[in-house]
């Protein structure tokens, strides 16, 4: 009876492709999952080594992309509720005053003192 499980021996190369898609998911996460992809293809038709380097590649791209994009909708939604919040406070029931006080000091330093009071 025939043994078809392949072995690594000691000469077998990594797949290159692998190993960028690796390093590259952890950086710029769609260049990391295509080459993951590509390398993952490669050494399944060759027998290359590296198919855990790619797995990793993809899973890691993967989350990253995803986190990615709930990030971006999260601070979509946050801006659209700070700007609806601040569009539904009724500012024409507070009145603004405010004075400064410019003075020139005994050494001609500028001192600007600017006070904001606001009631409701």
């Amino acid at each position: 009876m025939a043994n078809n499980v392949k072995t690594k021996d000691a000469t077998q190369k990594t797949n290159g492709l692998a190993i960028a898609g690796f390093v590259c998911s952890f950086f710029v996460q769609i260049v990391g999952l295509v080459l993951s992809i590509i390398g993952l293809s490669q050494i399944n038709k060759t027998g290359e080594g590296g198919k855990g380097l790619a797995i990793a590649g993809i899973i890691i791209s993967a989350a990253g992309i995803i986190l990615t994009i709930i990030a971006i909708f999260a601070a979509v939604f946050f801006s659209a509720w700070l700007v609806q919040s601040i569009n539904e406070y009724n500012w024409r029931d507070v009145d603004c005053s405010y004075q400064h006080d410019y003075q020139r000091g005994v050494d001609s330093a500028r001192r600007f003192e600017l006070d904001i009071t606001c009631t409701e």
